[in-house]
């Protein structure tokens, strides 16, 4: 045996032919579905299936338009921020 087919770093056999690699393009779509939480492809789907459209979870009319009690804490937070760095640079410059 010689020092290169021993150890964890071996070389693959050329004469093997090319390793088996996935299609790059499924990979990354199917790691980004699974970095957004999204629905696992179907065994028997194609490799170019159209995912699902983010607008098919969205709800419809009414509750469409409401804010959550974290969206509103969100924006108050922000806005209270800015008016309080706004009110800080004015007292630094008029003051």
């Amino acid at each position: 045996m010689t020092g290169a087919e021993r150890g964890p770093h071996r070389r693959p056999d050329p004469s093997s032919g090319p390793a088996p690699a996935a299609d790059p393009e499924q990979v990354l779509a199917q790691a980004l579905r699974a970095m957004a939480g999204g629905p696992r492809g179907a065994a028997g789907s194609p490799p170019g299936a159209a995912p699902l459209s983010p607008s098919a979870a969205r709800p419809r009319g009414e509750d469409a338009r409401r804010w959550t009690t974290a969206q509103v804490l969100l924006l108050a937070a922000v806005v209270g921020l800015t008016l309080g760095v706004v009110a800080g640079l004015l007292s630094l410059i008029l003051g």
